[in-house]
């Protein structure tokens, strides 16, 4: 059961109460299940959700958002209350805020709300991701992906916030000097230390994401939260690039080899920068490698980098839908695997 909303809130709490109540009639039956709270004593009436997840399929359909709008405020029982205590300019910018979530789940939004078990510190392992529905080319924006941002004073900071429990959208305004709220659908993004996308201001309190690559469809929408959101050097972050290159909350226990040991060679080490094409060149790799402790046909070139690809890695590649995409700047090509 929602908590009975006060209609003299500060502009942090109020995105909080917004954002709250939106994402419990749109983000939760859309997923079927609840999603992060800001309010800390908020009671989600799971029992609604395949009613209400009747009409986000029916908004999927017809693309009517007002009408989903009016449907999802009709459904729920705590609403004639709730808009009685809030004044027309209150009421108004609720509907703004919900609107948000509703264009996500419209199918011509080119994203979608799912549901993602990456990171350790979700309930049950139970988190939310943003995909892509459809491919979006460098530079692009997705202006249906908006993020809302609201100050938070130092009594709100001390008071409201709980941590580990409703910071997780919280930002710290180096120009300001004070800390913020960060809601909205782009609130669902998940950090990666290799991002695809980057947070572009659209107003005063509003942002949107533009992309810094090229995505195909499936692909997750990441951006970079800061080098130390998770952590010195981000040392507990659980990010698919941490975990692809056995760093941060991946990384192993570093050996100390005693100087007798040591030898000139393992003084200095150099490493090639990480391309999204040498990555597929390692996906070959462990392919052709598998394959041969399989008894398969070895007499295949070894190179990743010559032309002639053995039947089963041109297989491999159309399984994983190989995209080479040649960057604009004419850099080296990238390649974009999907699993």
């Amino acid at each position: 059961m929602l908590k009975k909303p006060s209609s003299h809130l500060t502009p942090a709490r109020q995105l909080s109460e917004f954002d709250d109540i939106a994402t419990c009639l749109v983000v939760d039956p859309f997923l079927g299940f609840t999603t992060h709270k800001m309010c800390t004593r908020f009671r989600h009436n799971k029992g609604k959700f395949s009613d209400l997840k009747q009409i986000l399929d029916k908004l999927v359909q017809d693309g009517d958002i007002s009408k989903a709008y009016r449907a999802l405020i009709a459904a729920s029982m705590w609403s004639r209350s709730y808009f009685a205590r809030k004044s027309k300019s209150q009421a108004d910018s609720f509907k703004e805020h919900m609107f948000k979530y509703l264009k996500v789940i419209d199918r011509h939004s080119g994203i979608a709300f799912a549901p993602s078990d990456r990171y350790s510190q979700d309930p049950e392992n139970r988190g939310a991701k943003v995909i892509a529905t459809k491919s979006w080319r460098q530079h692009e924006k997705i202006h249906n992906l908006f993020g809302v941002i609201a100050e938070l004073t130092k009594e709100e900071e001390l008071n409201f916030l709980v941590p580990g429990v409703n910071d997780f959208s919280v930002m710290f305004s180096t120009r300001k000097g004070c800390s913020q709220l960060w809601l909205g659908p782009a609130a669902y993004i998940n950090h990666d230390c290799r991002p695809n996308c980057k947070f572009v201001p659209t107003g005063r309190s509003t942002a949107c994401v533009q992309l810094l690559v090229d995505i195909c469809e499936g692909e997750e929408i990441t951006c970079f939260y800061g080098k130390n959101f998770f952590g010195d050097n981000n040392i507990f972050c659980e990010c698919e690039t941490c975990e692809r290159n056995g760093s941060g909350a991946f990384s192993k226990p570093k050996i100390e080899k005693s100087p007798c040991h040591s030898d000139a060679g393992s003084r200095k080490s150099y490493k090639l920068r990480e391309t999204a094409f040498r990555i597929g060149k390692r996906e070959i790799l462990q392919f052709k490698s598998s394959t041969n402790h399989n008894g398969n046909d070895t007499n295949h070139h070894d190179n990743p980098d010559t032309d002639d690809e053995s039947e089963e890695i041109q297989e491999y590649f159309k399984s994983k839908r190989k995209k080479l995409i040649a960057s604009e700047n004419g850099g080296p090509l990238q390649l974009s695997l999907q699993t």
